[in-house]
């Protein structure tokens, strides 16, 4: 189907199965397939294989604006790393970032079936910037909320995530978890039972009162990399990473039988505190991933999308105009139509959707987790100029640093507003909450 359709092409030139080496015959029979390939020739080293496919994104949930905040970097910072020349797009945003309250549902950057529906994608358009203009300089999870930091300069968000890889950010989450958190070392080490041996462990500590927390210490390996799943596994394990988190009580709702908790991972592994509060015993409420159950599958939801998603889909009759896009790629409306009649969605109804999404992504269940990106504190450290030159030799690059046990050379403190579910469940009263690291 894909061949006779010319849905795969070599240099923009369709494969068909039919069509003679654009070097062979030139009879009346493949005279009519003079502009196809046959899928017997070649490849040569630099030749591009493209496959037109049809595909139907996935839904998100998002209020009628996002949060989004733009903040000028510390003038000590741009002087320090020469941000404000010779930067690689020259606009007012370039000594700037953008922080946003990011929606769960949403993906921070095109994956999978995302592409508009993006938290980079939705940003541009409400704040009028160029299409493909926002680099994200880290991510959250699909189905957290909290914030998230873009901006429009490849060198400022280069520095960013040297600085986070630096270990100069600090973060701050708040959770609503299942059951009752400890809250003193009396209930951690009942609690904890089972869970102090090492390597794996988790451990009540003392900060600095009343800073009192548990800490996980138990890295984290792939257990299904299809999936995306990660767990705690033993030390001897080659896929497990060092992983440190560190959890606090703030308050107990008696009537959901949840705990509002705050979180500082200390290390940045994906789905870190999702799977250590699930080796803990107390998963993260809604986290259908990893282990919660209480939240009740959404299946009206589900019905919703599958209904909307197939009532988008055009009758097998309905000849759509070739879009504007579409006619710039060179797709005619016959190799339109071939590849709606390959896509498992178009072509199965409301059973090839259901095939083609997962529940999380049809809105059914695992969507949306009580985890949210509350606070983070950038502690910039300098340039180290004795290994910091870029490519032109210049002294401002980005990518080398100081030490960390040295002074910051700027502080910059970005805060988003509590979750909905936060202040629904009692604790929106909750301001003063220590940092753990």
């Amino acid at each position: 189907m894909c061949y006779r359709d010319r849905l795969i092409r070599v240099n923009g030139i369709p494969i068909n199965p039919h069509a003679a080496l654009l070097t062979g015959s030139s009879s009346s029979e493949t005279a009519g397939m003079a502009k196809a390939m046959s899928p017997d020739v070649t490849l040569k080293n630099m030749d591009v294989v493209s496959r037109m496919v049809h595909w139907h994104e996935a839904p998100v949930i998002v209020p009628p604006s996002i949060t989004v905040t733009k903040v000028r970097l510390p003038q000590v910072v741009l002087d320090e790393f020469l941000l404000c020349s010779g930067d690689d797009n020259d606009n007012s945003n370039n000594d700037s970032i953008f922080f946003c309250n990011k929606p769960t549902t949403v993906p921070v950057h095109p994956a999978g079936p995302y592409l508009s529906n993006t938290l980079m994608f939705m940003v541009e358009a409400q704040e009028g910037l160029e299409p493909r203009s926002l680099f994200p300089c880290h991510r959250l999870d699909r189905c957290t909320s909290g914030l998230t930091i873009c901006c429009t300069s490849s060198n400022i968000a280069k520095l960013l995530q040297v600085q986070l890889t630096a270990k100069n950010v600090d973060k701050m989450y708040l959770a609503r978890v299942a059951g009752r958190f400890p809250y003193s070392a009396i209930e951690a080490n009942t609690a904890l039972i089972n869970k102090t041996a090492k390597p794996n462990s988790a451990s009540w500590i003392h900060i600095q009162n009343p800073n009192d927390c548990i800490e996980v210490n138990a890295p984290i390996g792939n257990l299904d990399v299809v999936n995306g799943d990660r767990g705690v596994v033993e030390d001897d394990d080659t896929t497990g990473k060092p992983s440190r988190s560190r959890f606090q009580f703030l308050a107990y709702d008696e009537t959901s039988k949840t705990s509002m908790i705050s979180c500082c991972p200390l290390t940045g592994r994906g789905h870190q505190l999702r799977v250590h509060l699930q080796w803990l015993g107390f998963p993260i409420h809604g986290d259908v991933q990893y282990g919660n159950t209480s939240k009740p599958r959404d299946t009206d939801t589900r019905d919703k999308v599958i209904e909307a998603m197939y009532n988008s889909i055009p009758d097998e009759h309905q000849q759509l105009p070739v879009s504007s896009l579409e006619e710039e790629g060179g797709f005619d409306a016959g190799a339109i139509s071939a590849a709606r009649e390959v896509c498992r969605c178009c072509s199965g109804g409301r059973c090839g959707i259901i095939k083609s999404f997962s529940a999380a992504q049809l809105l059914e269940a695992g969507h949306a987790i009580d985890l949210h990106a509350w606070k983070y504190r950038i502690k910039f450290q300098g340039r180290d100029k004795k290994k910091g030159k870029n490519a032109d030799g210049d002294s401002g690059s980005t990518d080398k640093i100081r030490n960390e046990d040295d002074d910051p050379i700027a502080d910059m403190m970005l805060e988003t507003e509590k979750p909905a579910w936060a202040k629904s469940c009692g604790f929106g009263d909750i301001d003063d909450v220590q940092w753990l690291q």
